[in-house]
């Protein structure tokens, strides 16, 4: 009998995963990026990031690869955490390609919408798209959220 119940449960998630996925998809038809990325509360593009953190996938990965594996409860101290380091590690990463850099791998280029892009423009625009949201994070979100001045 719960052989039959889960085959139910799991035909009634992949459809609700289908339905899901084609409104997702018809709410993000009309989306432009300057639209997705205004605001400064659950923008558009925050949700698109918040639905790309693959916790339950991976729970679900985790519990086919492990036998019985263990796992703690959401933590939201944990959480926050992991996020403060994995964005403190993309800034880390990239000055840890900028600080080994050598004159010829400065100018190494690749292709960005069809115009050529070194690897110093990259990292500069790296930089510049941190500067950009530690100044709306400083000037907008720690005010509006009643933190201290930094």
């Amino acid at each position: 009998m719960t052989v039959g119940l889960n085959e139910e449960r799991l035909e009634a998630l992949v459809r609700r995963l289908i339905t899901s996925r084609a409104l997702l998809e018809l709410c993000l038809s009309d989306v432009t990026p300057e639209v997705g990325t205004r605001g400064t509360e659950w923008s558009v593009g925050d949700l698109l990031v918040h639905l790309s953190e693959s916790y339950y996938q991976d729970m679900a990965r985790q519990f086919l690869n492990e036998e019985s594996p263990q796992l703690g409860g959401y933590d939201p101290e944990t959480e926050w955490e992991r996020g403060m380091q994995q964005a403190l590690s993309r800034v880390d990463d990239a000055l840890s390609i900028a600080r080994v850099l050598t004159p010829e791998e400065m100018n190494r280029t690749g292709q960005m919408s069809g115009d050529p892009l070194t690897v110093l423009d990259a990292l500069e625009l790296c930089a510049a798209h941190v500067e950009e949201h530690v100044a709306q994070l400083k000037d907008e979100i720690r005010p509006r959220e009643g933190l201290p001045s930094v």
